[in-house]
Parts: structure tokens; C-alpha cells; sequence
């Protein structure tokens, strides 16, 4: 007989858990706390979530509690297993909860539907391409539309794992992801982060745990790991029961918003470090769009968006002109004050683009440049809502500039896409970067004999594509 794929093999095992609810107590607490999660992030009542797909309801834990937090949404309810959602429509009244039951399968979901909320409590971890599933359902979402999820993660039931570690067996049950996989996993398209917490369950007996794990559908063990004869596992549960008797849950909270805009924020350490370089050839690399917010210094020089223009070779659809130009080469502040004039926000449209058209922003100076009496770089970044490449020197004393603007922008919870280092190459300072500010090197720019299109060319082959770049807040 021709094996089951594992997909089907969850569906069988999730189908048959009719002692869901009675056994599921981790996962109603993780239901609950998903959900004070997800209604901080709607505190104002005239902005909530109007469509919301829950995938992998379960029996309904997290459902029951958005019909409280969300009663005038339209929300559909899914789960992969047929039984599963069946069971799930039993707790909920047709004529109060208007709610769409639907079998689906939240890592392949139709493209079709948009949505504010897309979320889910403990499933993720039966993904088979998690990075690909999370990817679908946040093309799934609307501009500024928030996914929550919850999962299990590493070291969850280690204690049971060490039991098998003691015997030289290896365990069946699935192994889970650390938190920094979970955070490489989001992409480019906003900002995402995962918080992690413990939920420890005190069984009377290590036949309890089984029974309940088995109870809830999640016993499927790893493909390549047989089962455990009977009298091995009875010794198992007998050093379990002489223990302390506890199994840890560790369980991780992710949550994503999707940017109404596409690309990135370049800024860099200093000014003159390679940032105007940077961004020619990331726009070279991506055929993005270019934008110089703030130009100063036009008494001396052409201007920033006329070299990125000549270096990258586009064309002037794809060159949007500075909001603000001024003569002097000053940081924005002092130039407008030398032509009797404050920057303020009606000064600034941030462009329109398509949804498939990529940005890149070049600042003006470092972070804590003064646009402004009330406003620096950095506020600017933060308005902006992309995530910031980093352009920084390679040479000497690099790590202290580099380290504390890392710091500045994670104060603000500005997502960093990563770094790029520019001059000769050094590998201690790159290592001593990639450590201590926990930040990937996305590409080194050597110094360059000539700067011209062709060098630009050979450089921007070099360049991440933007499809893999992959933001973070957290250090």
C-alpha cells in the first residue's frame, strides 16, 4: 500500500483527536494570550480589522475569542482537517456569529481573498515550508494588514526529549524552530518580529502526557524515527514518573505588518560613507526607483539623484525629485535656516507607486541629522515605514558608529534590513559588526578606481535581491 503523504497524515491524526477540547488546556492558554496579543494592536475602535481568516482553528479556542474582540468583522474559519472544523461549528450559533467555515490549508491559501487579520494559535509548526506558507499568507494581506501567529519552538518538551537522550534513543517528536528561524523567515514587504515565552504543564504521570498528546492529534512522530517498542517506552515513562514530572512549552509569538510600501531606507553612519554609491547600485540591482528626500548642498554639486541617475543608468520615470532642495551644504536644518525657512510635513509627499515597483530612499547625513526644530533623520526613517540599510565605513572605528546607530534605530523599532560595508575590506571589523550588532552584511563595496555605470554594473551583481532580504527589529 503506497504511504500517505505527511500532509495527509496530519489531516488523519487532527481527525480522529475527538478529545480536543478536554486535553488541549496548553493550547487554550496559548489561544487566550494570542488573543490579548492581536486586540493591542487594534486600541482604537475606529480602526479594526473589517475581513479576518483564521487558519488552523482547531476546535475553535482562538474563534471564540475574535468574535469577542471583533463582533462586526466578517471572519472566515478554517482548518485542514474536514472533522476538525466540523467540531469547531458546533460551539458557535449561526444566527450570532456570522461566521464562513471553510477547509483550507493555511500554508497554500487561495489568492484571491484579501485580509486585515490573518492569524493562527499553534499551527505553524506543522508547515512543511514554513518561509513559503508565511510568504503566501502575507501576499494574502492588505496594505497595512497584520498576520499573528503563535507556534511551538525549540527546546519545547525537552524534558521528555532528554528521557530518550539518557537511553540513547532517538525521539520521535518533531523538532521546532529557534526564534532567530522564525525572525529569517519574514520578508521584505514590512515588519515582523517574534517574542517567546514558557508554559510549563505539571502531568500526574508521564501516561497522562502521552495520553493527552495523543488526545489533541500532535503524536505524529518524525518520518524517519520508528516507534518505540513497548517495553522501551514503559522504562521511558517510569524515569519520567521517578523526575520532577514537568514538561516546558516553548512558545513563540510572531507578528507581521504588511508595508503599503516596498522597499528600503539607506542612511548610513557619517556623512560621505558610501550611501549615494549604495544606492545607485541597489537601484541598478533591483530596477527600483530612487528618491532624495532632502537634497542640500546644490551651491557645490549637482546633486545626489543626478549621480544615482548617471550611475544606474534609469530613466527619469524612475528618478523621483527631492521634496526639499537647498543651496548650502548644511544638514537640512541649518540650510533652510540660511534661506529663512523651516522644514515642516507639508513640505513632504511620500511618493505613490505601484504595488510591484521597489523604492529605495537615500537620507541625508546619519540618523540624528536636524531636519527640523522638532524632527531629526531618524523621525523621518521612522515615518517612512521601510526598512533601513545600514551603509557604514569598513576601517577603523567603524564598530562604535556602526553599534550605536544599530542601537538608535532598534530604540524606535525601525526594522534593519542589514548593513553594507564600504572601502577595503576588513574582515575583523565585519565579524566584530555581524556579533556585536547582530545585523547581517549584506555586501561590501570595495574602493573603486573609477566610479562610473560599468563599475556600478559589476558592483550591483553583488547586491542581495530584494525578495531575500529579511528585516528585523529585535537584536
Amino acid at each position: 500500500m503506497k504511504d500517505k503523504s505527511r500532509k495527509n497524515q496530519i489531516i488523519e491524526r487532527f481527525g480522529k483527536a475527538s478529545a480536543y477540547d478536554q486535553a488541549a488546556f496548553v493550547q487554550k492558554i496559548v489561544a487566550k494570550k494570542l488573543a490579548e496579543k492581536i486586540k493591542l494592536t487594534f486600541p482604537n475602535s475606529t480602526f479594526l480589522p473589517i475581513k479576518i481568516l483564521e487558519f488552523g482553528c482547531g476546535t475553535g479556542f482562538l474563534t471564540e475569542e475574535l468574535t469577542r474582540l471583533f463582533p462586526k468583522a466578517e471572519i472566515t474559519v478554517s482548518d485542514i482537517s474536514p472533522a476538525m472544523l466540523e467540531r469547531a461549528k458546533t460551539k458557535f450559533d449561526p444566527l450570532r456569529n456570522a461566521l464562513n467555515f471553510q477547509v483550507l490549508d493555511g500554508e497554500n491559501p487561495p489568492q484571491y481573498p484579501f485580509y486585515d487579520l490573518i492569524c493562527s494559535s499553534l499551527s505553524l509548526q506543522w508547515f512543511a515550508d514554513r518561509q513559503k506558507g508565511l510568504r503566501r499568507l502575507i501576499d494574502q494581506l492588505n496594505p497595512d494588514g497584520q498576520l499573528w501567529v503563535s507556534t511551538l519552538c525549540e527546546n519545547s518538551f525537552h524534558e521528555w526529549r532528554q528521557l530518550y537522550h539518557q537511553r540513547n534513543l532517538l525521539c520521535p517528536i518533531m523538532e521546532c524552530a529557534s526564534i532567530s528561524e522564525l525572525q529569517s523567515d519574514w520578508p521584505a514587504l514590512g515588519q515582523g518580529e517574534w517574542i517567546s515565552e514558557k508554559i510549563i504543564d505539571y502531568p500526574q504521570n508521564g501516561f497522562t502526557f502521552l495520553r493527552h498528546f495523543k488526545k489533541i492529534g500532535a503524536s505524529l512522530p518524525e518520518e524517519t524515527i520508528p516507534p518505540l517498542s513497548a517495553s522501551k517506552l514503559r522504562t521511558l515513562l517510569k524515569l519520567f514518573d521517578q523526575g520532577e514530572k514537568k514538561i516546558t512549552y516553548h512558545v513563540g509569538y510572531g507578528s507581521f505588518r504588511k508595508s503599503s510600501r516596498k522597499g528600503v531606507f539607506v542612511t548610513g553612519t557619517d556623512t560621505g560613507i558610501g550611501k549615494t554609491l549604495t544606492a545607485a547600485c541597489l537601484v541598478r540591482a533591483w530596477k527600483s526607483f530612487y528618491w532624495k528626500p532632502f537634497q542640500t548642498g546644490l551651491s557645490e554639486e549637482e546633486g545626489d539623484s543626478a549621480v544615482v541617475k548617471r550611475l544606474a543608468k534609469i530613466s527619469d520615470d524612475q528618478l523621483i525629485p527631492p521634496a526639499v532642495t537647498l543651496a548650502a551644504p548644511l544638514s537640512p536644518e541649518a540650510a533652510a535656516k540660511q534661506e529663512n525657512r523651516i522644514i515642516t510635513k507639508h513640505d513632504i509627499s511620500f511618493p505613490s507607486l505601484k504595488d510591484n515597483e521597489i523604492l529605495v530612499i537615500e537620507g541625508a547625513g546619519g540618523l540624528m541629522v536636524p531636519i527640523s526644530p522638532d524632527k531629526m533623520m531618524i523621525d523621518f526613517i521612522q515615518d517612512c515605514q521601510l526598512p533601513v540599510i545600514l551603509v557604514a565605513r569598513s576601517g577603523l572605528g567603524t564598530i562604535n558608529h556602526t553599534l550605536l546607530s544599530l542601537e538608535a534605530l532598534r530604540s524606535r523599532k525601525i526594522p534593519i534590513a542589514g548593513a553594507i560595508l564600504s572601502g577595503t575590506q576588513n574582515q575583523e571589523n565585519r565579524q566584530a559588526i555581524e556579533k556585536y550588532g547582530k545585523v547581517s552584511i549584506l555586501a561590501e563595496i570595495p574602493c573603486l578606481d573609477q566610479v562610473n555605470p560599468e563599475q556600478i554594473e559589476i558592483v550591483a551583481r553583488n547586491m542581495p535581491a530584494f525578495d531575500t532580504i529579511r528585516p528585523s527589529i529585535d537584536c
